[in-house]
């Protein structure tokens, strides 16, 4: 199955820019099949990493969920971003650039008052659905991350920790 995951990855990527009919019931499809996938299949974050292999672009497409006004897109887009973070934790060296990756996009999830962020707009909203999903993520984050929020070297832990 690890070797395939490649190709479903890309198979998932089609469906979710195929036509545009139905798209919150496939997307909902999309990425509830990527999230098992991540859970059950050891998969090589490079795979995941890998624009090719369709693993890029279902990440990204996971964070552009927390922008669905579809509660049920969002809460699905939630639950994928905590699979990647859980599975491929800091304290392993081989997930290095794959964690190196996802920090960035967590961590814009908050934005500020005056640029808005996913996080600032439910708050303001008052969605606590929406904010109950970004603590989930802020939280896993912290919990995934402890290794690489204490680690010696100055890796701008204090905005991760700030985050959490």
């Amino acid at each position: 199955l690890r070797e395939s995951a490649p190709l479903v990855f890309r198979f998932l990527v089609e469906m979710l820019s195929s036509e545009k009919e139905n798209i919150n019931k496939r997307s909902m499809v999309v990425f509830a099949t990527f999230q098992t996938w991540l859970r059950y299949i050891p998969i090589d974050p490079n795979v995941i990493l890998d624009g090719d292999g369709g693993g890029s672009h279902l990440v990204m497409a996971s964070f552009a969920a927390l922008n669905n006004p579809n509660v049920e897109i969002f809460e699905v887009g939630v639950d994928v971003i905590i699979e990647l973070i859980r599975v491929y934790p800091s304290d392993n060296r081989h997930n290095k650039k794959l964690v190196e990756s996802l920090i960035p996009l967590v961590m814009n999830l908050k934005g500020d008052a005056n640029s808005g962020g996913g996080f600032h707009m439910a708050l303001n909203d008052e969605d606590e659905d929406r904010l109950r999903g970004y603590c989930r993520i802020f939280t896993e984050m912290g919990e995934s991350y402890m290794s690489l929020i204490m680690a010696p070297e100055e890796m701008q832990q204090e905005q991760l920790v700030e985050l959490v």
